[in-house]
């Protein structure tokens, strides 16, 4: 740690609590159950995290939107440790939302405490809410809005299952092995760099003393915030000793709460990161803050008009007629889950991306019809989620499009993109069909889009 690091307040709080201080798990135990993670399997994740869902099309991404676990099983009271609280403890005082919190000044005499739960604790400083450093990625779990770092995170296990979900930093043991398969880990065999559950036993959640070193934060809507660093573990991999500095935070509202656990370097670095993670928290029951900047956005889609526009080349695939624009290609798909599968892709390169299997980067579709029945993609497609709109195909009695703008998946700095995905069913018992698109962002990429999906129709 450089004179600069000793110095900040943020740091030397953090480190003088660190010694009083038990830690959740021994460091050894910690660097033995991580495990490293494959290279290449981690750059496909990385463009899964980047664009919060990867949406997978016989094989080729498709659309995109924010991953949802909305509401999960009930964990255990043991998740955290806690003790019940006494008869004369004050009840719970909702904390309120603050836009910034400054940095201390270091006179102990400036520190801050607000009640929280059944105490009363120091304000965590330093925290300031929406950093995001221009490309944060969104998720929410079980009504809890958090945010993952930049560069490159790995989902461990299946975020629909059990009330809980980890991830693992690009330069973790466990995001560097290449034996593991982190989609189908559980967070309870692996030691993750950041772990959330959500748990709906919370009665018994106390505060500790205000001298503990346990720290606060005010978030709308929660009546207990809880910070507790533990004491900083040092792990190597591949050759290198790093110092983590592992903390866990409670948040309870109502009869429902999340334990979160964070393992970010124990450094300036890996403080700000803290500082921002926390300060990216927020619930949906209470609505978006005034400081939240939404990574995506749903657009409607608005009048169809059934036509082909002039210069378009009509096609069929399984049965589902469409047009797409002049100039484009298209070409047949092997990949395919069911039927026939084809993709068109734009004459235009966007970007070119030399680590793609395909370098040149192009606005392009995916057509895929057939496996006839009267299955109307049950459990998977959400007529009710946002950015979903029902649209009137000829021939079809089921047609539903979801669209969500976002971050393009290659490209310059700033450039949107719309992920499209439609689901329709053929009259009677005829084909399943659905069309994906990743089009140009903006009100010109939605023109785009209402006129391919004013050409969709089936005819025999």
């Amino acid at each position: 740690m450089n004179a600069s690091e000793q110095n900040n307040p943020f740091v030397q709080h953090l480190a003088r609590m660190a010694g009083d201080l038990t830690p959740v798990v021994d460091g050894g135990e910690m660097a033995g159950a991580a495990i490293r993670k494959e290279r290449q399997r981690r750059a496909v994740l990385t463009v899964a995290a980047c664009i919060a869902v990867l949406v997978v099309l016989s094989g080729a991404i498709g659309a995109a939107g924010t991953v949802y676990a909305d509401r999960q099983q009930p964990l255990p009271a043991s998740t955290v440790s806690a003790t019940t609280p006494s008869p004369s403890a004050p009840s719970p005082s909702p904390s309120t939302k603050e836009s910034e919190e400054p940095e201390p000044s270091g006179d102990e005499g400036s520190v801050r405490y607000v009640s929280t739960g059944d105490g009363e604790l120091p304000v965590m400083p330093g925290v300031r809410h929406g950093v995001t450093d221009g490309g944060a990625h969104p998720y929410i779990f079980g009504g809890l809005w958090y945010e993952v770092p930049l560069g490159g995170w790995t989902a461990i296990g299946d975020v629909w299952v059990g009330g809980k979900i980890g991830w693992a930093s690009p330069d973790s043991t466990l995001a560097n092995d290449i034996t593991a398969d982190p989609l189908s880990m559980s967070i309870d065999d692996v030691v993750a760099d950041l772990e959330l559950r959500n748990v709906f036993d919370v009665s018994g959640w106390t505060v500790p003393d205000r001298d503990s070193g346990a720290m606060t934060l005010e978030i709308e809507g929660a009546d207990l915030v809880v910070i507790e660093p533990l004491q900083v573990v040092t792990e190597e991999y591949d050759g290198r000793e790093t110092e983590v500095r592992p903390v866990r935070t409670r948040i309870r509202s109502g009869g429902e709460g999340w334990v979160i656990e964070t393992r970010f370097p124990a450094d300036a670095d890996g403080d700000e990161m803290l500082r921002d993670f926390l300060g990216n928290l927020w619930l949906k029951e209470y609505g978006e803050p005034d400081w939240y900047e939404p990574m995506f956005t749903y657009p409607t889609i608005g009048q169809v008009e059934h036509a082909i526009p002039a210069g378009w080349t009509r096609a069929t695939t399984g049965g589902l007629s469409y047009a797409y624009p002049e100039r484009w290609t298209t070409e047949p798909l092997d990949e395919s889950t069911f039927g026939k599968l084809v993709e068109f892709r734009s004459d235009e390169i966007y970007a070119v991306e030399p680590d793609f299997a395909e370098p040149e980067v192009r606005w392009n579709g995916y057509v895929e019809s057939g496996d006839p029945g009267a299955n109307f993609w049950p459990g998977w497609f959400d007529p009710t989620r946002e950015g979903t709109n029902e649209i009137d195909v000829p021939g079809a009695d089921y047609a539903f499009v979801q669209i969500t703008e976002g971050p393009a998946l290659a490209g310059e700095e700033g450039l949107r993109a719309l992920s499209v995905d439609v689901r329709l069913h053929e009259a009677g018992n005829g084909n399943h069909s659905k069309v994906t698109l990743n089009f140009p962002g903006g009100d010109e990429g939605l023109e785009l889009v209402r006129q391919l999906i004013g050409t969709l129709s089936y005819e025999r």
